[in-house]
């Protein structure tokens, strides 16, 4: 009884394979600092622990102390406003809960990277 094998080769592309593009777009680097707090409307706990901290310590003038979170990252993109549309969903989807909180963001480029 013979056995009949079958070879079967799986073709990886090899390492400098790319995709072929239409058009070679000039990525953008853009690093953003978003600053993420909770909304008016809910009570800031720590922020008034911090205050209540803050006067024990005889320091009277500080007052509406809210604590938040500060978040830096870099994009690619292909303008700001693309940037801004990548952060804004980013935020929206992972980056802040927003049933609870608020977020800014600045947005600044940093430098240009040539995609092939």
């Amino acid at each position: 009884m013979t056995r009949l094998t079958r070879e079967i080769r799986i073709r990886s592309p090899c390492k400098s394979y790319r995709p072929e593009s239409p058009l070679s777009t000039t990525m953008k680097t853009f690093t953003a600092n978003i600053t993420v707090t909770l909304r008016r409307a809910i009570l800031d706990v720590q922020g008034k622990a911090v205050e209540n901290a803050l006067h024990s310590l005889h320091m009277p003038g500080f007052s509406d102390v809210r604590i938040g979170k500060h978040i830096e990252l870099s994009i690619q993109a292909t303008d700001a406003e693309a940037a801004s549309a990548q952060l804004r969903e980013a935020c929206d989807k992972l980056l802040t809960n927003p049933v609870m909180e608020d977020y800014h963001f600045t947005l600044n480029e940093t430098a240009a990277v040539e995609a092939a």
